[in-house]
């Protein structure tokens, strides 16, 4: 057997290897993963086809049955790679179980075994059709499922014989572990194979191990199983007990029963003999001179007495009975039936009156003047009765194979069941037999009996019956009840898994895909889930939580759209205002933000010392943390500006100020010139901001490039550099910031600056504002419907003459 055993675990390893084999050959880049879905699964699905037909050829023998893992293979083709390919090879498994009985297979479970391997593979498609969702199983599901399977095949077995029912039940008995836990675990085990391969076993280890929140679904799924496995448990216990209560009590009341009918063959026998030896007696003293004491030798009787009518002993063989009255004991007494118109009575071996440590069995047949009494003891009258007991017992049995068997005192056996013909007590080690007529189990020749002994007439009548043979019944109503249990509570599941999936976790799946969606900002969504109750006031409680979410976002944004524009305003303010024209030159600007506030900005002024101070900047981020930044970067520099200082004393020592307390780690791109009115030269510096665009009387707007500096904010020991340009009356220089040449249309190409300089130089404009907004129009042309993503600002200065 243990032999056999390993050979099953190396044929339930058989669909596992294969498994592994095409789970790796549909990985890798070769012919069979570029064959089409379909052409894969009729391989796989004849390949475990010709795995199911190995089962069946090259079974396991066992105690006359064949143990196998046919089930597994089509099991494994459906559960692991699609329901096609197990459906394909449950029907080759099945077809050729079918017709494996012309070269030698056995006959007594074709049926069942083809019809379950056809089935296995219907299963396994079913469940990864329904209830995986053409995904592997879990391993808990792939388990079940195989042995569920098993123990459907077994219950065909047994239901389609049940007329052979013994033969059945063995089969049953033989077959069931070993093919339920061998089918089961090469199910599971060629899934977790399959997962490991593909490498999804890693990531459901991390995620236990991570202990990562669990679907609703796959907990529900747990507790039903628990609660499933709890009932099926409690179930099978209660009926294993009643079932052996009822297995017991029939065993007992068959036992007693043959027991009874035995003890009054034996008294019978006892009664007729004695009555027998009796009337002989009484006979020949009723004729004959008579000599008692050689009438008792010679009829191996122990005691004869003579009573007269009045009840008196008045002769016997055994002289201190003479004169006893009958009517003095209890057990004598019940002789005097016998001057009261009876003809015999003889009564059962037992304590006599006169001496209740003697026991005798004695007999009367009354005569004209009262009636003779015989006796004989044990030893007398088991010498008489045994010639009759001989075959008294022969033919009678305890169901199939138990019996009866007729001991005496010395433990001979003088009778005994044909059934039981091998057995005996004499001499027996292991059988302590107590004559109390209860029932005990024993092992007597390797076998297990029940056994019960009562004591008739001297003799000990020991009943036996096989403890398989008692408990056949109980194991043939265990194994049905077994078998509906494992599939109704299997069928439950099924349900309850439909039932939950469908009624609940789909509903809840909708609910949470409305609030994904509610929670990406689409406030608009409407959770609308029926069904039950419960969920329709959860959609309603959802829908109304999000119109007051609605609502109080309204009002928030109503009020930040004021406070934005306040801002807005104030920051307008805060931009100088259109110089008016004058002889010696013209300056215009303009912001555009990318939303309500930004983070641009410029600034144009005279200083105490006569030069046009003009500046722009831009100030990393966008919102009111850039607006605020600009603020204070604007009024440092300007402040630094109207001490006198060079710009690039203003740049150093502002970049020093904005550095320090800069906790968000901002920073601002800045370029400022000072215009020398009467001389037209601009002393600028740059800390790492766009190259001006300059142009010169009547030519081209030209890119001015020269060296740049770090940006402010940055480092606090950054220097910078002071750069000069001699411009002509006439002479135009054009700045602006990267949201303007760095705009992005829907194609997300970006403007550049050669688009802007084309415009520029596109005519002559009759003024800085006319040329400024050609090109903010231009930009806006091509972003088209994009959304603008940064602030665009512009500073234009045109120097015409020298200050007179």
């Amino acid at each position: 057997m243990d032999f056999a055993i390993i050979r099953l675990i190396f044929a339930a390893l058989v669909p596992v290897i294969f498994a592994i084999i095409f789970t790796l050959l549909t990985k890798r880049d070769n012919s069979f993963a570029k064959m089409s879905k379909s052409a894969r699964q009729i391989i796989i699905g004849i390949v475990f086809g010709g795995i199911a037909i190995l089962g069946t050829e090259f079974g396991i023998p066992v105690q006359g049955v064949q143990l196998n893992v046919r089930d597994a293979a089509p099991m494994v083709a459906g559960l692991v790679f699609g329901g096609p390919a197990g459906i394909i090879a449950g029907i080759i498994g099945g077809v050729e179980r079918w017709l494996s009985v012309y070269w030698g297979m056995g006959t007594f479970t074709r049926f069942a075994c083809s019809f379950s391997t056809v089935m296995a593979g219907f299963l396994a498609a079913a469940i990864r059709r329904f209830m995986t969702y053409n995904k592997k199983p879990d391993v808990g599901l792939a388990l079940g499922s195989g042995a569920v399977m098993e123990v459907f095949h077994l219950s065909m077995i047994f239901f389609t014989n049940i007329k052979d029912e013994t033969q059945a039940i063995e089969v049953v008995r033989v077959c069931f572990w070993p093919m339920v836990i061998a089918n089961g675990l090469s199910v599971m085990n060629a899934v977790i194979a399959a997962k490991a391969v593909e490498g999804e076993l890693k990531g459901i280890i991390r995620a236990r191990r991570e202990k990562e929140q669990r679907r609703i679904f796959k907990i529900l799924r747990k507790w039903i199983v628990l609660a499933i496995g709890g009932a099926f448990l409690v179930a099978m216990w209660f009926s294993l007990s009643m079932q052996s209560n009822l297995a017991i009590k029939e065993t007992r009341d068959r036992i007693n029963v043959v027991i009874s009918e035995v003890s009054e063959d034996v008294s019978d026998a006892s009664d007729r003999h004695l009555l027998e030896l009796g009337r002989l007696v009484t006979r020949e003293i009723e004729i004959y001179e008579y000599d008692l004491d050689e009438m008792a030798k010679r009829y191996n009787l122990t005691d004869i007495s003579i009573v007269d009518k009045n009840g008196i002993i008045i002769d016997s063989n055994n002289p201190s009975y003479i004169g006893y009255d009958m009517a003095a004991g209890e057990q004598s007494a019940e002789f005097l039936c016998l001057l009261n118109g009876e003809q015999e009575y003889v009564q059962a071996y037992g304590p006599i009156a006169m001496d209740s440590n003697i026991c005798r069995k004695y007999a009367g047949v009354a005569m004209q003047e009262g009636f003779i009494q015989v006796s004989y003891d044990a030893e007398a009258f088991q010498k008489d009765v045994d010639r009759q007991l001989e075959n008294v017992v022969e033919n009678r049995r305890i169901g199939e194979n138990g019996g009866i068997i007729i001991i005496d005192a010395n433990l001979a056996t003088i009778s005994k069941s044909e059934s039981l013909s091998s057995l005996s007590f004499k001499n027996s080690k292991n059988v302590n037999v107590k004559p109390d007529g209860e029932i005990r189990s024993y092992d007597i020749n390797g076998t297990s009996y029940y056994v019960s002994v009562r004591t008739v007439e001297g003799y000990y009548i020991v009943a036996l019956y096989p403890v398989h043979d008692a408990l056949q019944q109980r194991d043939i109503s265990l194994y049905v009840v077994f078998f509906n249990m494992v599939l109704i509570f299997a069928f439950l599941y099924v349900l309850l898994f439909f039932l939950v999936r469908r009624v609940i976790v789909s509903k809840i799946e909708k609910v949470a895909s409305s609030l994904d969606k509610i929670s990406a900002g689409n406030l608009d969504t409407v959770v609308d889930v029926r069904g039950s109750e419960e969920f329709v006031s959860l959609s309603g409680n959802i829908n109304q939580t999000v119109d007051t979410l609605k609502r109080y976002i309204a009002e928030a944004a109503a009020r930040i759209d004021a406070e934005l524009e306040f801002a807005k305003t104030i920051q307008e303010s805060s931009l100088p205002k259109d110089f008016p024209e004058t002889d010696e030159f013209s300056i215009y600007a303009t912001m555009d933000t990318a939303k309500e506030v930004g983070g641009d900005f410029y600034d144009y002024y005279i200083s105490d010392d006569g030069k046009l101070n003009f500046v722009i900047a831009d100030v990393s981020g966008k919102g009111i943390p850039a607006a605020m930044f600009m603020m204070r970067s604007k009024s440092i520099l300007r402040s630094l500006t109207e001490q006198g200082k060079e710009v690039d004393e203003v740049f150093c020592e502002g970049n020093k100020s904005l550095v320090a307390g800069n906790d968000a780690s901002m920073f601002v791109t800045a370029w400022q010139g000072a215009l020398d009115l009467s001389t037209g030269l601009v002393k600028y510096a740059n800390a790492g901001h766009n190259y001006p665009i300059v142009k010169r009387g009547s030519g081209k707007f030209e890119l001015i490039k020269e060296k740049v500096n770090f940006v402010l904010g940055g480092i606090a020991r950054s220097k910078y550099v002071i750069h000069e340009l001699q411009l002509e009356p006439g002479d135009i220089i054009f700045q602006y910031t990267d949201g303007a040449n760095e705009a992005i249309n829907e194609q997300e190409e970006m403007y550049g600056l050669e688009r802007m300089i084309d415009v520029l130089n596109a005519k002559e404009y009759d003024s800085l504002k006319e040329m400024c907004d050609a090109v903010m129009e231009e930009i806006r042309k091509f972003v088209g419907d994009a959304d603008q993503f940064d602030d665009i600002t512009m500073l234009a200065m045109k120097w015409k003459a020298p200050k007179k």
